[in-house]
C-alpha cells in the first residue's frame, strides 16, 4: 500500500556552503588560487535529520544513493538508455556509439527523479565546468543534480587573458611525459625539495650517476610512503611525486609533517694538523690545507658533518645570518676540505675561542644541522589548445606534459593587477615586506604597496621559502631595475636587500605568454610637471605661427585674454582634458588616434575662426556695418570701450 506521510521534513539544502573542518581548511590553504575550484577537495556531506513517514523512508536511505562526494544530489536518473527499433520495439545492440548513453528508452516511463525532493530538483544551478566538445556538455548535463542549469560565458578583455610563463630554476629536470600521465587526468602531484644530497664513496652524487638518482628516489619513497615508480627525481635534492588525486597528496603532507624535519649534529672542534695514522682513518693534510692554515693553526676551527655540498658563501650566511652580526670572516677564510667538512680561519685566537664557546656558534650549528624537507603542490601545465565556442571566439587550454609547482608562476589576480612582475629568490629570513618596499621605492614613481605588490611563496605547510613575486605598476620600472643590477660577467641580476654584503638575492623577470589575439595595453603617460604645464599653457605650439602673429599684432588681442580662454576651456570641458589624454584602447573618440589630438584641433579651429570674425577700427567687419544705415557713419567707440575693458582686465590679473 501507499507509504504513510509524516510531518514535513526540514531538508538540508546541499547547495548552501558547509562549515569547513581543519582538514578542509588545510585543503583550502594548500590549493587555493593554485587549483581550479572544482578540483579542490570538498568536505563530506551532512546527514539529513531523521523523521517519520515517507520522509523517514527518504532520510533512511544510504547517503550515497542520494548525494555524491561533492555533497550534491546524485545525478539525474535518465531511466533506461536503450535504443529500440521503431518497428519491432527490440533493443538495438550498442556498437560503440558514443551517443548511446544519452538516448532515452522510449517505453521506459520511470519517474526521472525517484529519490530527490522538488525543492532541490527544481533549483536553477550553474553547470559544472566541462570540456569544449559536445559530449563534454552532455556529460555535464547528465551529472547535473537538478532539472535546470545555466552557463556563463565571460567575454574577457584582452588584458584579462594574459598568462604568466613559468620561472623554472635551471637545475630542475623536467619529468618525462609517461610519469606525468601515469595516474590520469585527476592525478595529484607534489614537488619535494630540501633533501640531503647523496654522498657516494665520500663524493657528492651527480645527476649522471644512476645510483645517485636511485638514492634520491628511495629517500622520497620512504619518506612519503609511496612506490618508487611514483617518484621522479628532479635533481640531487628534489623530486616529483604523483598521487591518485589531490586529496591523497594533501593527506600525505599532513601525515609526514613531523617526519620531514630531522636534525643532523654538526661537529665543531679546534684544528689539529694530521699527518695520517696507521689505520688510515685520517688522511694527511693536503698542500692546499697547509697553505690555508699557515702559522695560524690555533685560530682555525674544523667543521664536520655539514650538509653535503656546502660553499663558503653558504656557510657564512648560515653562521652569521643577520646584518647585526659582526662577521670576522670572509669567503677566502673558508676552505672546503670535503663534501661534508670545512675549515674556518679566524683573524685571532680570541675570535676562534669565542666561536668554540657555548655563546658562540653552537646554536647556529644546531640550526644548520636541522634539515626540513619541504613539499609544494604541483599540477600539469596548461598549454594552448585553440579557439572554441560561438564563432570560435573563446580561448581554450588543455593539460600539457610538464608540471608546474606553486611558486613557478604568480597567481592570476596578482599578475593581472601589475604591469610587470619579478621573481625574487634568496630573501634572507629577517627581511620583511617593508624592507623590500623600502629598497625598491627609489626605483618606482608611485608609492610602493607593502602588501598588495608582494606575493610571498610558501610551502604546503605554510612556511616561508625565501622567495616572492614583486609587482610594478608602471611600465619600464622593472626593466630599469634589472639593467641597473645586471652582472655583466654572469648575466644575472643580484641585489643586497639587507645591506650586509653576505646575502645575494637573485631577480628574474616573469614573462608573458603570447597573446593569440590582441596585444598588451600600451603604457600610460607619466609626464613630468614641466611637460604638464607646457601642454596646458603653451597653446601656440598647436597653431600656425603666422596665425598667432595676426591675432596678437594685427587684431590687437592681448595674449593674456587668449590664455584665459584656452585655460578655461581646458579645465571646464573634460573632452579636452582627461578624455583626450586617454590611451587609444580607452578613447571615446577613435577619430583622434593620439592623445591630445582633439585639443590641438580645437585650438587651431578656434584661432582660425577668431581671425575670420574679429573686427578692428580699420576693418569693422560686416557684423558692425549691419547695425547702421547705408549712409550712416559707423560708430567706432565700441573698440575704445573694449580696449578699456581689456586694460582693466590685464591690470586686475597683474595685481593678483
Amino acid at each position: 500500500g501507499p507509504r504513510p506521510l509524516g510531518p514535513p521534513v526540514q531538508l538540508v539544502d546541499p547547495f548552501k556552503p558547509r562549515p569547513l573542518d581543519e582538514e578542509h581548511k588545510h585543503y583550502r590553504r594548500m590549493y587555493d588560487q593554485f587549483l581550479p575550484e572544482e578540483q579542490i577537495p570538498k568536505p563530506p556531506p551532512i546527514p539529513t535529520p531523521q523523521v517519520g513517514g515517507y520522509e523517514a523512508w527518504y532520510a533512511s536511505k544510504p547517503w550515497g544513493e542520494r548525494y555524491n562526494e561533492g555533497n550534491r544530489p546524485t545525478k539525474i536518473d535518465i531511466c533506461g538508455t536503450a535504443k529500440r527499433d521503431p518497428r519491432t520495439g527490440h533493443i538495438i545492440p550498442n556498437e560503440g556509439d558514443p551517443m548511446r548513453k544519452y538516448i532515452r528508452d522510449m517505453i521506459d516511463f520511470t519517474i526521472p527523479f525517484p529519490d530527490a525532493p522538488d525543492e532541490i530538483v527544481n533549483q536553477l544551478q550553474p553547470l559544472a565546468k566541462h570540456g569544449p566538445e559536445f559530449l563534454d556538455f552532455m556529460d555535464a548535463m547528465i551529472d547535473h543534480p537538478t532539472k535546470y542549469a545555466y552557463v556563463v560565458r565571460k567575454n574577457e578583455h584582452i588584458e584579462s587573458q594574459r598568462r604568466p610563463k613559468r620561472v623554472v630554476p635551471t637545475s630542475r629536470v623536467e619529468p618525462p611525459p609517461d610519469f606525468v600521465k601515469q595516474k590520469g587526468r585527476n592525478a595529484g602531484y607534489l614537488f619535494v625539495t630540501g633533501l640531503r644530497r647523496p654522498v657516494l664513496d665520500g663524493k657528492l652524487g651527480e645527476w649522471d650517476d644512476p645510483v645517485a638518482r636511485n638514492e634520491v628516489t628511495d629517500a622520497v619513497s620512504g619518506l612519503l610512503g609511496v612506490s618508487p615508480l611514483e617518484v621522479c627525481p628532479a635533481g640531487m635534492t628534489s623530486a616529483f611525486v604523483v598521487f591518485d588525486d589531490y586529496k591523497t597528496a594533501a593527506q600525505a603532507v599532513t601525515r609526514t609533517r613531523e617526519d620531514r624535519v630531522k636534525t643532523y649534529p654538526t661537529k665543531m672542534t679546534p684544528y689539529e694538523a694530521s699527518g695520517g695514522d696507521e689505520d688510515g682513518d685520517k688522511a694527511p693534510a693536503s698542500d692546499e690545507e697547509k697553505d690555508f692554515v699557515g702559522d695560524l693553526a690555533s685560530a682555525v676551527i674544523r667543521l664536520e658533518d655539514l650538509p653535503p655540498g656546502p660553499s663558503p658563501t653558504y656557510l657564512l650566511r648560515r653562521l652569521y645570518p643577520s646584518p647585526q652580526d659582526d662577521c670576522p670572516l670572509k669567503p677566502e677564510d673558508v676552505l672546503i676540505t670535503s663534501s661534508t667538512s670545512a675549515l674556518l680561519r679566524f683573524p685571532s685566537i680570541e675570535d676562534a675561542a669565542f666561536a668554540l664557546s657555548p655563546s658562540g656558534l653552537s646554536l647556529r650549528l644546531l640550526d644548520m644541522g636541522r634539515n626540513h624537507v619541504r613539499l609544494f603542490p604541483a599540477k600539469r601545465e596548461m598549454v594552448w589548445d585553440g579557439w572554441h565556442g560561438p564563432a570560435r571566439g573563446l580561448p581554450s587550454w588543455k593539460m600539457g606534459d610538464k608540471l608546474e609547482m606553486r611558486g613557478d608562476c604568480p597567481t592570476s589576480k596578482f599578475f593581472l593587477s601589475h604591469y610587470d612582475c619579478l621573481h625574487v629568490r634568496g630573501i634572507p629570513p629577517h627581511v620583511t615586506g617593508k624592507d623590500i618596499a623600502k629598497f625598491l621605492q627609489p626605483h618606482c614613481l608611485e608609492r610602493r604597496d607593502v602588501t598588495g605588490s608582494i606575493e610571498w611563496i610558501t610551502c604546503a605547510d605554510g612556511l616561508p621559502t625565501g622567495r616572492a613575486f614583486v609587482g610594478f605598476d608602471r611600465p619600464g620600472e622593472a626593466k630599469a631595475l634589472l639593467e641597473k643590477f645586471r652582472n655583466s660577467r654572469t648575466n644575472q641580476f643580484r641585489v643586497d636587500l639587507d645591506g650586509s654584503g653576505r646575502n645575494a638575492t637573485l631577480l628574474r623577470p616573469v614573462r608573458d605568454h603570447l597573446l593569440r589575439r590582441g596585444k598588451k595595453l600600451q603604457p600610460r603617460d607619466a609626464r613630468p610637471v614641466e611637460e604638464l604645464w607646457d601642454d596646458l599653457q603653451n597653446w601656440e605650439k598647436h597653431c600656425n605661427p603666422e596665425d598667432v602673429r595676426i591675432l596678437l599684432e594685427d587684431k590687437g588681442i592681448p595674449k593674456v585674454v587668449l590664455d584665459d580662454i584656452f585655460f578655461t576651456m581646458r579645465y571646464k570641458n573634460p573632452s579636452f582634458g582627461a578624455l583626450d589624454r586617454a590611451i587609444p584602447s580607452e578613447r571615446l573618440r577613435p577619430e583622434y588616434p593620439r592623445p591630445g589630438d582633439h585639443w590641438a584641433k580645437m585650438v587651431r579651429t578656434y584661432v582660425k575662426t577668431l581671425i575670420e570674425v574679429s573686427a578692428t577700427k580699420e576693418d569693422p567687419g560686416l557684423g558692425l556695418k549691419a547695425l547702421h544705415f547705408d549712409n550712416e557713419e559707423i560708430d567706432l567707440s565700441i573698440f575704445d570701450r573694449e580696449k578699456e575693458r581689456i586694460r582693466n582686465l590685464v591690470e586686475g590679473r597683474t595685481e593678483e
